[in-house]
């Protein structure tokens, strides 16, 4: 059942225009009744997690766990999905994944396979349902070490986030930990910088990370197209955050504090893009941060995979990152996420010598 609710509205999104008065409404109470599910699986969790008999926890928890993440990562796909901003030939897109509607299921029911051939269980033909054709090292996590009850929830960024964004920002920006001191009279700089764009130029392929307070402890944005993006950035965000930030002219003598460097560094114009990227395929570009305090390594994978899974449906099939190269933990996270080094990038390109491009395929 879960299945079926899942694939049909994941596969009956984008109903034609002629359709939109009959299909809109079915479609939404398909998904509804998915909320609905995903509800009931939380809270079956939630009591389990509960149960005096610690054995019997143990004995289920991992399976769960691993559950509840799936169905919750479906979830907020089938939300960025409701926003209606994935590419109209999506379908074509998205062909190539065998799931259990598209030959597992008839190869199991036919009883010419052994059982074990069909590996991986629900949880399995769940995540085949995500339109990534080769994501599935972003399924191998490492489990809690003792249960709990902390479902972290990825869902599409609102308006309202902004603040608790920056915030996030602020607190990893140092190769993932609090750079708060630093930026103490401009508390917004860091995350005006570094994500202020993706938020003013893509707030749709944006997603934020909730804790069970429904605090938000992450996020991961996106930009379709990077080539398009760097224009809208030079031509339109900078002039406009020059204003809020003047330059700062130091003293004789005087030195740069982090802050004033970060503002010195917003009035210098943007290099060109390095050439890898010319052609005729669009390459997409991302950021994460996930605070230190978050011990569940699976959410930056989950945040992955789920935004992998929305520019494939969008149309780009190649996504970048910049690290600096002086951030270790952020080049091993990213490393960790299947991302890799661009071998054809040129030492002597600008900005090279600083940061490393880092690229995925999916």
């Amino acid at each position: 059942v879960m299945l079926a609710d899942v694939h049909r509205v994941s596969s009956t999104t984008g109903v034609g225009e002629e359709e939109v008065e009959v299909g809109r409404p079915e479609w939404i109470k398909r998904k509804e009744e998915f909320v609905e599910l995903v509800q009931d699986i939380r809270r079956v969790f939630e009591k389990i997690c509960c149960v005096p008999n610690r054995e019997l926890v143990y004995n289920l928890y991992t399976y769960l766990w691993d559950m509840v993440g799936v169905v919750f990562m479906l979830l907020s796909y089938i939300d960025w999905l409701a926003l209606g901003q994935f590419s109209p030939k999506y379908k074509q897109l998205i062909i190539g994944r065998h799931t259990w509607f598209s030959g597992i299921r008839e190869a199991f029911q036919s009883g010419d396979h052994e059982p074990w051939v069909f590996r991986g269980g629900l949880t399995a033909d769940l995540q085949r349902l995500m339109p990534v054709d080769s994501g599935n090292d972003l399924f191998l996590y490492q489990y809690p070490d003792t249960p709990t009850s902390q479902v972290y929830n990825i869902r599409p960024y609102r308006v309202e986030d902004l603040e608790a964004c920056h915030s996030v920002a602020l607190h990893t920006w140092d190769d993932g930990m609090d750079a708060s001191e630093d930026y103490a009279t401009h508390p917004t700089l860091v995350g005006e910088k570094s994500i202020g764009p993706f938020m003013a130029f893509c707030p749709g392929l944006g997603f934020v990370f909730e804790n069970n307070l429904g605090q938000v402890v992450g996020y991961i944005f996106a930009a379709p197209n990077i080539s398009e993006f760097h224009q809208s950035v030079t031509n339109v965000w900078l002039p406009e955050v020059r204003c809020k930030f003047p330059l700062v002219e130091p003293g004789e003598g005087e030195l740069l504090t982090p802050c004033e460097a970060m503002i010195n560094s917003l009035h210098k114009d943007p290099g060109p893009l390095p050439a890898f990227i010319d052609g005729p395929d669009s390459w997409a570009l991302c950021r994460l941060a996930v605070l230190s305090t978050v011990s569940d390594a699976s959410l930056s994978r989950r945040s992955t995979m789920l935004m992998l899974a929305c520019l494939r449906t969008s149309g780009v099939l190649k996504v970048l990152t910049e690290v600096p190269k002086k951030e270790k933990y952020m080049m091993d996270l990213y490393t960790k996420m299947g991302f890799m080094p661009l071998g054809a990038e040129s030492p002597t390109e600008p900005g090279a010598a600083d940061t490393t491009h880092l690229f995925r395929r999916y």
